[in-house]
């Protein structure tokens, strides 16, 4: 057998093996999926809201997709009891799924507690919100 041979079959090996690998990984990720309840979710956000996320995990001894979790369950629970409302933080946009967008800079004005004010609708007040707010000695606050 020739180098060139050994070559193919050794990347054909490598490619075999790492399907293998992947297929695993797909399984495993699929089962654990299935007996926590959870799945995957992609969402744009910040990435000072992501490393936020990351600082709250961490002083609470959680993973980031924990603490993510618990977060926008608080924020949905609050949303369906009428206690927040996106009224001042939307922006309209000429789109053909939706018709209002949250900008970075108003997700960020929130989550730094400043106040939003729509003429028509009045203030959106963060504070209805909050979950506590990161100490400013944050590292966070490096921006």
């Amino acid at each position: 057998m020739g180098k060139e041979q050994e070559g193919e079959e050794t990347q054909s090996r490598r490619c075999n093996l790492m399907a293998e690998v992947a297929r695993r990984r797909k399984a495993q990720l699929g089962l654990r999926g299935k007996k926590s309840g959870r799945s995957r979710a992609i969402y744009d956000i910040p990435e000072h809201l992501k490393l936020t996320i990351a600082v709250i995990a961490e002083r609470e001894n959680l993973s980031n997709s924990g603490a993510a979790a618990l977060l926008l369950a608080v924020g949905a629970r609050r949303y369906t009891t009428g206690e927040l409302a996106f009224d001042g933080a939307k922006t309209p946009v000429d789109h053909n799924r939706y018709t209002w967008v949250i900008d970075e800079h108003t997700v960020l004005r929130v989550l730094h507690g400043e106040p939003l004010v729509d003429a028509a609708d009045g203030p959106f007040e963060p504070s209805n919100i909050a979950f506590g707010s990161i100490p400013e000695s944050s590292a966070l606050d490096s921006d």
